[in-house]
């Protein structure tokens, strides 16, 4: 999938035809077709005319607005799917606690596996710097807790403290430049943090689409607790 970034200050997004068109100061800075591109994110002050909103729309390219600083506003959005049976079965499943802890151990499970997959590849392309045996180990042991646990909540708590531990090692792969010790969300303490928050912006944004694209309700999950915004 190709994402259309528009981060130029005062640019303005237009449609002609069956194409994107990028403008600033009466210049034209880019052109895109309808094809190449299946979202489009807006970064600050960009503008865009409404022929170019119903543009997108009607392609069912979803569009996104966030400010300068990565933070997330609000979306275009085309009409969502009509599968209404497929959203009640959701809510119905929302409501099953057996149902709801298999799927945060699977998620959890899978987030796991994957921070243990970025700290082995990191250290077979430098074996001569750090030594994450303890880490890994220790992402290990946080696995197979996971099929003894009987609540959401416990399961909530490995993945907290698999965080701890991946972040820890993550910490280790930057050079003294780009130093990162802690995960800070809002505000951000360092240029790593900035990058891990547009990161997570960007890729919530991806899954929101994705997941209303095929008939779910983005807002019903079945790790984290339901709750109002």
């Amino acid at each position: 999938m190709a994402t259309l970034y528009l981060l130029e200050q005062g640019a303005k997004l237009v449609k002609e035809h069956k194409k994107l068109v990028i403008e600033k100061d009466d210049k034209v800075i880019l052109e895109v077709p309808e094809f190449k591109i299946d979202r489009v994110l807006l970064f600050g002050n960009i503008q865009i005319t409404t022929q170019a909103m119903k543009f997108l729309l009607e392609s069912g390219i979803e569009t996104a607005f966030l400010t300068i600083y990565g933070k997330f506003i609000g979306r275009l959005q085309p009409v969502e799917s009509k599968n209404i049976f497929l959203r009640i079965a959701q809510y119905e499943c929302s409501k099953d606690e057996n149902f709801k802890l298999s799927v945060a151990k699977t998620i959890v499970e899978g987030k796991i596996k994957n921070a243990k997959v970025l700290i082995q590849k990191y250290a077979r392309n430098h074996p001569d710097e750090v030594d994450f045996s303890t880490a890994l180990a220790n992402l290990d042991s946080c696995i197979k807790e996971l099929p003894n646990k009987t609540k959401v909540s416990t399961v909530i708590g490995i993945e907290g403290r698999a965080s701890a531990i991946y972040f820890g090692a993550f910490g280790k792969m930057f050079r003294k430049e780009l130093r990162f010790v802690t995960r800070s969300q809002r505000p951000a303490l360092d240029p790593v943090n900035s990058l891990l928050n547009l990161g997570y912006t960007l890729i919530t944004n991806e899954m929101f689409s994705l997941t209303s694209a095929v008939g779910f309700d983005p807002y019903i999950g079945f790790l984290h607790g339901i709750d109002y915004g």
